[in-house]
């Protein structure tokens, strides 16, 4: 019997949440960060990028049923530069 792996998304949503609260002065946190946490919490997981990758498509998909509990992080000139956590108030504004 396959065991299949569970807990990947909250495990990520709450690095993003923690990294917000550690740095003041960074409001994102890139992908690689993430990356490198995960495997110092949970060494066990193998190729834990693409897990990850997906992981940060579903935390960011808005459905019917579903908010998007974190979000990409642009500078003014719109490049990319990591993730975010989405804040309650702009979920009501919309």
């Amino acid at each position: 019997m396959k065991k299949y792996q569970t807990g990947i998304n909250e495990t990520v949503f709450e690095i993003i949440k923690q990294s917000r609260q550690k740095d003041i002065n960074l409001p994102y946190i890139t992908r690689q960060q993430i990356v490198a946490e995960f495997k110092h919490l949970k060494p066990e997981i193998q190729s834990p990028e693409q897990k990850i990758g997906q992981a940060l498509y579903h935390l960011q998909k808005k459905t019917k049923f579903r908010r998007p509990r974190v979000k990409r992080f642009f500078d003014k000139k719109g490049k990319r530069l990591g993730w975010t956590v989405v804040e309650e108030e702009y979920l009501w504004k919309k």
